[in-house]
Formats: C-alpha cells, sequence, structure tokens
C-alpha cells in the first residue's frame, strides 16, 4: 500500500472512526471504514476492508456503471465528484433512501498523482432529491413496478404524495413529466387536485385536503411509480 495512504488511513482512525464514510485505494477496494457505514450497509469491518466497494454494501445493477465511472473520473481527473444516490434497497418507512456524497481524490504531497479516494456520505431530503432530478435529468428509467394505491389512480397518487415535497404545482408537473417521460402541465395538476382529489376526500380547500392526505398517510405513501435507483454525477 502507498505511504501517504497508510498515513491517511491511520489519520481517519483517529479522527473519522464514527462518519459515514469509506476510503478505497486506486483500485476501488475499501482500506478504510466508518462505523456508520459499516451500519447503514449491514456490514462488519472484516466484510467490508479489502473488498471492491461495490462489494461493500447492497449496489443496485443499474448503479454499477454511472458510479465506476464517477470514481474512475476522480481518479483521472483529480477533481472533487458530488454524487446524489437513491437506492431502493435502502429503505424506511416506504421512503426512498436518499444519499448526498462527495469522492474526494487524495493525493501524495506536493503531486498530482492520486492514491486513493475519500467517498464521504449525508443524508438527503426527498425534496432536495426531486429538486436535483428537475435540474440534471429529462428522464428517468423506470422500475416496473405496479401500482399500489386502490383509492386513487396512478396520477391522483403521484400528486398526492408530491404535494408533501415540491414546492408549487409547476415543480410537481415537473417531476412527474421526468418519471413519466411526457409532458404534464401546471394546469393539468391544478386540474387534478381540484376536480378529483377534493371529491375525494372532501374537502374544499388545498389546506384541508393536505391535512386529510396526511391522516391517510400520503406523505409516506410514496408511488411506485416515482420509486428508482440512481446514480447521479452532479459535476457534469
Amino acid at each position: 500500500m502507498n505511504q501517504h495512504l497508510r498515513r491517511y488511513i491511520e489519520h481517519c482512525q483517529e479522527f473519522d472512526k464514527n462518519k459515514f464514510l469509506i476510503v478505497l485505494d486506486r483500485d476501488l477496494v475499501a482500506v478504510f471504514a466508518g462505523t456508520d457505514y459499516l451500519t447503514i450497509g449491514g456490514k462488519t469491518h472484516d466484510e467490508v476492508i479489502g473488498k471492491h466497494i461495490h462489494q461493500t454494501a447492497k449496489i443496485p445493477p443499474e448503479n454499477i456503471k454511472p458510479s465506476l465511472d464517477a470514481f474512475n473520473k476522480a481518479i483521472t481527473q483529480n477533481k472533487i465528484i458530488p454524487v446524489i444516490i437513491s437506492n431502493l434497497l435502502h429503505k424506511t418507512q416506504d421512503m426512498i433512501q436518499i444519499f448526498g456524497a462527495t469522492i474526494s481524490p487524495i493525493n501524495e504531497p506536493d503531486s498530482n498523482f492520486v492514491v486513493g479516494l475519500r467517498f464521504e456520505f449525508y443524508w438527503v431530503k426527498l425534496e432536495t432529491f426531486f429538486e436535483t432530478l428537475i435540474r440534471n435529468v429529462t428522464y428517468v428509467e423506470k422500475n416496473n413496478l405496479p401500482d399500489n394505491d386502490s383509492f386513487l389512480t396512478h396520477r391522483e397518487h403521484q400528486i398526492a404524495f408530491l404535494l408533501f415535497y415540491c414546492k408549487d404545482y409547476t415543480e410537481i408537473s415537473q417531476v412527474i413529466s421526468i418519471f413519466e417521460n411526457t409532458k404534464i402541465t401546471e394546469k393539468t395538476t391544478r386540474n387534478i387536485v381540484s376536480r378529483y382529489l377534493y371529491p375525494k376526500f372532501e374537502v374544499y380547500s388545498l389546506q384541508e385536503l393536505m391535512q386529510k392526505l396526511k391522516q391517510n398517510d400520503y406523505h409516506q405513501k410514496i408511488p411506485n411509480s416515482l420509486q428508482t435507483n440512481r446514480f447521479l454525477d452532479l459535476s457534469q
């Protein structure tokens, strides 16, 4: 192992031992993992150290290539790569688990040679994930999951959920358009709320509707049609 990388690991063992963090060598093999990383991944120290990054946690197959591309870019271009990850394999209360992360090169002193990578995570709110999709993605590949609401239609369920995580009808329309690969207008979204959701929940205002939706846990009932695994390189 490179001597500088070894010293870097010693630094992490002293100051970063509890972080949501993993350190990799140039071959993307884990050489250090914080306890939060082990806990989230459901792995022990021995199951992670010495293993390739994609063996250290549950990685959706569709995230393998874009993550490899991001790691290699960090090494070959010697640049910090910010990423955002949605992972259906790590869920709580039926919510997608969203991680933000930075992939940071570890250089030899006084040199541009990259000896390893610091891959550090942080939690991202679902609304931030949707905002990121709007800025960076035109279409999301579906996971072909079935509809999961017997009371609301496919579109009504999407809107009922997104009312809690998007700032207005325009943003709701943009998110749905990304997942459906078709243009949904703000007017259409607004009409569905007033013409269909209001009567179904027997309310007369958006405030009343939000209260009824929350009482029925629609802030947690993410539609299958909005679920996806994504690894987004935000440096592009």
